[in-house]
């Protein structure tokens, strides 16, 4: 790209790429077309965040008015859980508290001895309502149930329209939905509510897909799939004892890498400081998850610039002791560049989430950083000066690759490993040229439809890839 910038004495063409505004327009892995600009997306190696409107339903279904994140956070909205007696006033994220009056499922035939908020002892009462209707015919519903609005003879066209297949029987019992007001035959509706493919979700209306909350006939399948729905609540938001374990798990090891980069790794401190003020409250089971992939960052960081090591190479770098060789000046800081560049991304990532893209463009950069510190140590090392010229073409190669503004690949990785073996032979230099230590970092939970299952134990569990509810995968807890 062409930009119009005010050029200073000693501005390389590295601290230009900061100025460029063009689009990015790469297609991330959530589909999304990337809205960011080229420097903001550091020439498309780490990506801005997806900033279009997520937009997909969840477990609750309402629908996300995040901007994309895959993982989408628990519902801001308020809660669309309500009974008979009273209604949640908690945000739709947050757990509810079942109602305690007793249930309202009575009739002349049987009555539930439990609290509303639980599944009931009794069965719908399966008779036939004895009532009769304003126009004087008799009620097309089932003994114990609201009256539906319409007439088997004065509503008969609207009433008997083909959906399920047996609305047009003569002995056809009929149940209106007291959410949304659709009347429909009742043993079709009774099979659409009784199918589950172990997704959980929240009931909806077959003909409008509104939220069925409180129509009582169905009430023991409603109940049931939000218990479910308050399970993955829980999963999310997590207990305070498990929240509280976790927090102190993760201060213990945030504490143990602020000690080992106390002096060595500025650039790291002012982070590492932040996230310990952070993690003193007690945050949500997701946010200790969002905390815990950042702390994996940080420890991978910490391994691969070796921060415990006390080889003269790193004391140099870090700023340990006076630097006397000036190699050691200009290699060191292209380390602390990558390590810089990770860290801005860490640090304005105020979401605290990290998206799928950013796991992948990041392990990509940590990638490079491993590579960047293999060569700047057979660089340092006492036998590369002998062999410079013999080198001169792999290091040449290793340069324009490694040093790229460009993605960094598998394939690229592949080609300066290579390279890097044969330096490093040349040199006779001890370092470990090895496969890339790609980091397993903990992905986000999040709270869509489609990602959330139950096993035949009960237990929730979420599945890795959102895309897929056909393949609802295995339970983390039992394996079913």
């Amino acid at each position: 790209y062409f930009i119009d910038v005010l050029v200073t004495r000693g501005s390389t063409d590295v601290d230009l790429y900061d100025f460029c505004k063009e689009p990015c327009g790469a297609t991330l892995k959530c589909d999304h077309k990337c809205l960011g600009t080229c420097s903001a997306c550091y020439q498309g190696r780490i990506h801005a965040k997806c900033a279009e409107k997520c937009g997909v339903p969840l477990v609750c279904n309402h629908e996300c008015t995040d901007p994309c994140r895959q993982a989408c956070k628990p519902c801001q909205k308020k809660c669309i859980y309500r009974c008979p007696h009273d209604r949640c006033d908690r945000k739709c994220g947050q757990e509810c508290t079942p109602c305690a009056h007793p249930c309202d499922r009575n009739c002349d035939h049987q009555q539930c001895a439990k609290k509303c908020g639980e599944i009931c002892t009794v069965p719908p009462c399966e008779e036939p309502c004895d009532k009769r209707l304003k126009c004087g015919h008799p009620c097309v519903g089932f003994c114990g149930d609201p009256c539906p609005t319409l007439c088997r003879i004065c509503d008969q066209e609207e009433l008997t329209e083909i959906f399920f297949g047996d609305e047009d029987e003569p002995d056809a019992r009929f149940v209106q939905l007291k959410d949304c007001g659709h009347v429909l035959e009742s043993k079709g509706l009774n099979s659409w509510f009784m199918q589950t493919d172990n997704e959980i979700q929240v009931k909806a209306c077959p003909k409008c897909k509104s939220p069925v909350i409180e129509t009582l006939r169905f009430s023991d399948y409603l109940k049931q799939a939000m218990l479910d729905v308050e399970k993955v609540k829980r999963k999310l938001n997590g207990t305070y004892n498990d929240n509280e374990m976790k927090r102190l798990e993760l201060h213990k090891k945030l504490s143990n890498i602020n000690l080992k980069v106390k002096e060595r790794t500025p650039l790291i401190k002012p982070f590492m400081q932040a996230l310990l003020k952070r993690i003193t409250r007690l945050p949500s089971a997701s946010e200790l998850n969002a905390i815990q992939a950042k702390i994996q960052i940080l420890e991978h960081i910490a391994k691969l610039c070796q921060v415990d090591n006390n080889d003269d190479f790193f004391k140099e770098i870090f700023g340990l002791t006076r630097v006397n060789n000036i190699s050691y000046l200009i290699e060191g800081k292209r380390v602390i560049n990558q390590v810089k560049m990770i860290m801005n991304v860490l640090e304005n990532d105020r979401d605290d989430r990290i998206s799928d893209q950013e796991i992948d463009d990041i392990n990509q950069e940590l990638t490079r950083l491993q590579r960047i510190v293999q060569f700047e140590r057979i660089v340092a090392s006492k036998h590369y000066a002998q062999v410079k010229t013999i080198v001169a073409e792999h290091v040449r190669i290793i340069e324009n690759n490694l040093f790229s503004k460009l993605r960094y690949t598998n394939e690229v990785d592949a080609n300066i490993m290579e390279n890097l073996k044969e330096l490093n032979t040349q040199a006779a230099s001890e370092v470990q040229i090895t496969e890339a230590e790609r980091l397993n970092i903990v992905r986000a939970m999040g709270m869509y439809k489609g990602h959330w299952f139950k096993c035949p134990k009960g237990h929730v569990y979420a599945i890795e890839d959102c895309g897929d509810a056909a393949t609802p995968g295995k339970c983390n807890e039992c394996g079913a």
